[in-house]
């Protein structure tokens, strides 16, 4: 870099902030039919990342509270969650009773609010997959695993690589946050992964479509927040220990925990370790250079005071993932290239030990990414003060050079400095109201051999107001916000070698000029819900939201081995801006749950990919002798349409019972183009979701929420794409089954020994390819003619998590006589 970073103020030192009194909270958590405690329930204050475990009685007490009012989460497996809002003022007491079931309607979400605010209220689609359904998941990445979810979707480039999708819109319109601020590594790649650690995340928040307005420019479609693990409850320090193995691709992985809570300091640290071979079906066989490694490091440490919290948080990140080609010969073998010499190289069939081993061959990449992040929050009276900085260094490098294997093609360095600033008060009485400024400085250089995109520099900055409200049966939401961006790319001369050069000459050539560009839009939202009755929820939100071209977009020059195209840029995009309009109903009875979650929206000057034809008609070929095709960014304005359906049924009384069904769908259109190009580029297919689960919460001594499941995935037939210059093909319907069990081994006293697990994805080892797989596109197999590669084949998962204790939380039980407090809503 020309210049060096600020430094950022990552670790924030309160001062003493004097606050009177000794405020508490405490209570019983108990089961509504049989009206026992009940052991192991979560009592949660997600505005303070407070949370408590009950004890064998159900009994829980959370000390050194700062006094106001704050919505408190009750949740345990196999009961309903419960939320209600409690006013803190010395000693409080909230008893609280839950219901069997496993539904999460309930639930509480943090992103894109004030504050912690229940999901059935929030005007704006939220999805969320808690700790429980991500160990349950036998996937190979963490984005395969919220994929799941009705309206998420996954473009994958093999086993290792997958980038979120939201209601069929990707890439730099999807903002992935990492605990709340965005994650930043060159997301405008297609095969440029998540670069988060599975191990670490215990929950993740889903927001559909651009309602939030605390993020800025690339939530055009949505935002993706990763919640890292909660704090270790006061007084203990404990650990886990987790193994993993899947048949496939004969993945193994493995994760160590240790973390406490002592007079109120904390810390975790992690180390998490993934290797995988290549993985097989029943097409394809074992897909040369699919197999991947990851080595992962994260924790934090940090204080929870009366004043409020702090904490600095690290992670490190280190993936090695292959990059499959897919080219075969005559026979159907996968091909690789060997160097004979120095100068020489041959194309020969991977041999049985190429397939089975697990290291990978070229192309493949090599990422790395260091995060340190600083979060505070302080109570100031009724004034909440939230404070975050982050340093991220992305290395991407991908090698893909026979002759020289550990030579670098492409290499990036992306260094972000990003910031959140936030105050929060209840202003007019009711109306909870958040205030902030937020974004980043970034800077990327180049130092491989070839360059993609010119050495960058970005700053981003926007101011939002947003509040919210509850008023009776309605609750209403608000918020106004502007950003600006400034992108610079810096002029890029090639020598007669292609080299570069600072001193041009009469042979050289322009890989890149000069670039500067600014943009800047406000944005909006504006959202209502209202209770029908207890039981049905009617949700109303329209939403402004835009979108700044990211670089790649204006002024990409080259081949991007792992995407199979040679990509001009276009410097004349203009910012894409987006409205969409939401409309939903929750009903939430005994017996059944149900969720419909409809959206219509236009993007103008919407930017996608165009294949370039040369001027015989065929693929045009910028580099003979690295025969990529051309594409070129274009702009046009789009419709788009759809939803989601969610349905379980929960007959009482057999709670033990769910059978859950969801259905998304999205049609997405382009304005004013030929037949062949009305598609929006991966848009997915209708997809259809049906899970039937028995849980039982005690099945014998020595077994705890025991569950057994039977899973149904259905793609439909996808005959609506992008066909043009043959940029899409159609995607044939295909049908997965999977099924999974487990339980917790416990002790004769009830202490949990270990949690196992059992699954077994695509039972019948179905062939298919998902719509929005790249490997769809690799070339054509020769022996049977089928083009690209197939989705992995059967694969039978184990995983086994063993909690440890080192030191136990103090037995403690104030006198019911002490306790007082006042439930001031209850929803």
């Amino acid at each position: 870099m020309k210049h060096p970073f600020l430094l950022f103020l990552l670790f924030i030192t309160a001062g003493h902030i004097p606050l009177h009194g000794q405020n508490m909270l405490s209570g019983t958590i108990s089961d509504s039919e049989e009206h026992h405690g009940i052991r192991g329930a979560a009592v949660i204050v997600h505005d303070l990342k407070r949370g408590v475990l009950t004890d064998s009685l159900g009994y829980y007490y959370i000390t050194n509270l700062p006094a106001g009012s704050f919505l408190i989460e009750v949740r345990c497996t196999g009961y309903s969650p419960q939320t209600k809002v409690i006013s803190i003022s010395g000693k409080s007491k909230l008893d609280v009773e839950l219901h069997h079931a496993a539904t999460e309607i309930n639930e509480v979400t943090i992103t894109g609010t004030t504050g912690a605010t229940q999901r059935l209220l929030n005007p704006v689609p939220v999805a969320t997959m808690r700790i429980e359904e991500l160990r349950q998941s036998a996937t190979t990445n963490i984005t395969a695993a919220i994929s799941a979810l009705p309206g998420v979707s996954q473009i994958s480039t093999g086993a290792s690589i997958g980038k979120p999708v939201i209601r069929g819109l990707g890439y730099n319109r999807v903002l992935v946050l990492n605990d709340g601020i965005r994650q930043e590594g060159q997301q405008w790649g297609d095969e440029h992964g998540v670069e988060i650690d599975a191990n670490s995340v215990e929950q993740v928040e889903i927001i559909k479509g651009p309602g939030s307005l605390m993020y800025g420019s690339d939530a055009l479609a949505g935002v993706v927040n990763f919640i890292s693990t909660n704090s270790a409850q006061p007084g203990t320090v404990t650990g886990n220990l987790s193994g993993e193995y899947q048949s496939n691709s004969r993945l193994y992985g493995w994760s160590a925990l240790n973390q406490g809570n002592l007079d109120g300091f904390n810390w975790l640290l992690r180390a998490s370790q993934k290797s995988a071979g290549n993985f097989t079906n029943a097409t394809d066989g074992r897909v040369y250079n699919s197999g991947f490694s990851e080595f992962n490091v994260n924790g934090y440490a940090g204080v929870n005071k009366k004043w409020g919290y702090t904490y600095l948080r690290f992670s490190s990140f280190h993936q090695q993932p292959g990059l499959v080609e897919g080219e075969r010969d005559s026979l159907g073998n996968f091909i690789k290239l060997v160097a004979i010499n120095d100068s020489t190289v041959e194309e020969v069939a991977a041999t049985q030990t190429d397939l089975d081993k697990r290291e990978t061959d070229i192309p493949r990449q090599d990422v790395r990414h260091l995060r340190i992040q600083s979060d505070s929050k302080f109570f100031i009276g009724q004034h909440k003060l939230s404070f975050s900085a982050a340093y991220q260094q992305n290395t991407r490098k991908e090698f893909a050079d026979p002759l020289n294997p550990e030579a670098t093609e492409l290499e990036f360095l992306l260094q972000t400095a990003n910031y959140d600033l936030r105050w929060t008060k209840s202003i007019f009485g009711t109306w909870e109201t958040s205030a902030g400024a937020n974004g980043m400085y970034q800077q990327n250089t180049n130092a491989g051999e070839e360059q993609l995109i010119p050495d960058y520099s970005l700053f981003d900055a926007g101011a939002y107001l947003v509040t919210q409200r509850i008023a009776g049966r309605w609750f209403f939401s608000a918020g106004l916000r502007f950003d600006q961006r400034r992108l610079r790319g810096e002029s890029l001369w090639l020598d007669s070698l292609d080299q570069p050069t600072t001193e041009p000459e009469l042979l050289s050539s322009v890989k890149f000029h000069a670039l500067e560009r600014n943009f800047n839009s406000p944005s909006a939202s504006l959202g209502l819900s209202f209770k029908i009755t207890s039981r049905l929820i009617a949700k109303l939100n329209g939403a402004l939201g835009f979108r700044a071209p990211n670089l790649a977009e204006l002024a990409s020059n080259g081949v991007h081995e792992g995407a199979f195209r040679y990509e001009y840029g276009n410097e004349n995009l203009r910012a894409e801006s987006g409205r969409q309009l939401d409309a939903g109903f929750i009903f939430d009875g005994r017996h059944i749950s149900l969720e419909l979650d409809g959206f219509a929206g236009t993007i103008r000057d919407f930017i996608f990919l165009q294949k370039l034809r040369s001027a015989n008609g065929g693929d045009s070929i910028p580099d003979p002798s690295d025969p990529a095709p051309a594409f070129s960014y274009v702009q046009g304005n789009a419709k788009r349409f759809g939803g989601e359906i969610s349905f379980d049924l929960h007959p009482h009384p057999l709670d033990w019972l769910h059978f859950e069904n969801s259905f998304a769908l999205v049609m997405a259109s382009l304005a004013d183009q030929a037949d062949s190009m009305t598609t929006i580029p991966f848009t997915p297919a209708p997809r259809y979701r049906a899970e039937l689960r028995a849980h039982f919460e005690k099945s014998g001594k020595y077994f705890r929420n025991l569950f057994l499941k039977f899973e149904t995935d259905h793609a439909f037939a996808q005959n609506n794409f992008y066909s043009a210059f043959g940029t899409e093909t159609a995607t044939a319907a295909y049908t997965l089954l999977h099924a999974g069990a487990g339980t917790d081994i416990v002790t004769a006293k009830g202490k949990n020994c270990f949690t196992i697990l059992f699954s077994v994805n695509n039972i019948k080892d179905a062939m298919y390819q998902d719509h929005l797989s790249r490997l769809k596109y690799a070339p054509e197999n020769p022996l049977n003619g089928k083009r690209g590669i197939y989705g992995p084949g059967r694969n039978f998962t184990v995983k086994i998590f063993v909690p440890l204790t080192f030191k136990k939380a103090p037995v403690k039980k104030a006198g019911e006589d002490d306790l007082e407090g006042i439930i001031i809503e209850q929803h």
